[in-house]
This record gives structure tokens, C-alpha cells and sequence, in this order.
């Protein structure tokens, strides 16, 4: 039935507007759902629009903004790398911004351990960097 509704090709918001900040604050609520952060919306949009870190959570609040500020900085999301080690250079100053307050993720790094979704598992972390060039 989808392949009879092709999605409709829609134009990006115009970087700086509040469509493109809403964009940004989805991208990065949604990606921290699916990492396990979970919040409220409304606690989430806190976080990112008014600066309320929750005493309980501050850790997963910032995963969320680190998130939010890197996704909704157009300069940042215009760098394109041109090669597998650029990629892996952008990819892991990117994680190092987002897990700046989490030592014990090893912001900047690979995993060292196996990355699981269900029964699925993904590329061995020893392979990670082979695939990116």
C-alpha cells in the first residue's frame, strides 16, 4: 500500500527560524529516546529551549542538549567530510561534544563492546573504523 504513496519531497526550513529549532529539538528528543534517554517532551523542551537541567538527571539532560546543540548548529551540520577519515574525525568530535559530562561513555571514542539492538548486533567494534573508509 505505501509503494502505491510515495513520500513528498519537502524543502528544509530556512536555517535559524523556529520550524528549524523544533526540527533540531525533534531530531534530538527522538535520538535520545531511541539511545534510552527518555523525558517528557515537555521536560525535554525545557532542557533545550529554557536551560532546566533536572537535579535528578542532570547526565541524561545534557545528553539531550549536547544532542540539540550540535543538530541545530547550521555551520556544524554544513561540514560534509570528503573522506573515511575525515568522517571518523567529525563523528567522533561530534560524540565528544555530546558526551562531555560522561567519562564512563568515552566521549570522542568507539565502543569497545558490542552494540545491540533486540537480537540484532552490529558491527564489531574492532570493525567500526574499517567500515567508515
Amino acid at each position: 500500500m505505501l509503494r502505491d504513496h510515495p513520500p513528498i519531497a519537502r524543502l528544509a526550513p530556512a536555517r535559524g527560524t523556529d520550524a528549524t529549532a523544533t526540527l533540531s529539538f525533534l531530531e534530538a528528543y527522538f535520538s535520545s529516546f531511541i539511545e534510552g534517554t527518555e523525558f517528557a517532551v515537555e521536560e525535554a523542551a525545557d532542557i533545550v529551549f529554557r536551560g532546566v537541567i533536572p537535579n535528578e538527571r542532570p547526565e541524561d539532560a545534557h545528553d539531550v542538549l549536547g544532542t540539540w546543540r550540535i543538530v541545530s548548529d547550521a555551520e556544524e551540520m554544513y561540514r560534509t567530510p570528503h573522506d573515511g577519515a575525515t568522517l571518523v574525525r567529525l563523528l567522533k568530535a561530534r560524540h565528544s561534544a555530546i558526551m562531555e559530562i560522561r567519562p564512563d561513555k568515552r566521549p570522542g571514542e568507539f565502543k569497545l563492546a558490542d552494540n545491540r539492538a533486540g537480537s540484532t548486533v552490529f558491527v564489531a567494534p574492532d570493525l567500526v573504523a574499517g567500515t567508515l573508509d
